[in-house]
């Protein structure tokens, strides 16, 4: 389990993280990006959209905090969003 996971006081119960799957994922101003899709011990998955769903892969040390249910990353939802040419991988 990555240490500064361990240290946000999350159990091991999603992904070998403890990152409950639906846990909504906001950037380094609060906005939020979408939630947790999925985890494994180098990054989660960040799920956004309804219709169109998009998946993003967020590595685990850009995650600054887990606070009241929300986890927290380091990074904008710009540099979320746009790691990926195209917006992410689509599912639909």
């Amino acid at each position: 389990m990555d240490a500064a996971i361990s240290a946000m006081g999350l159990e091991a119960t999603t992904g070998g993280h403890g990152i409950p799957i639906g846990t909504p994922v906001h950037d380094v101003r609060g906005e939020k990006i979408g939630s947790v899709a999925d985890a494994d011990p180098y990054e989660l998955i960040v799920e956004r959209g309804f219709i169109l769903v998009h998946d993003y892969p967020v590595k685990l040390s850009d995650v600054d905090r887990y606070e009241d249910g929300k986890l927290y990353l380091r990074l904008t939802k710009e540099a979320v969003l746009g790691q990926h040419p195209g917006g992410g991988d689509s599912r639909s």
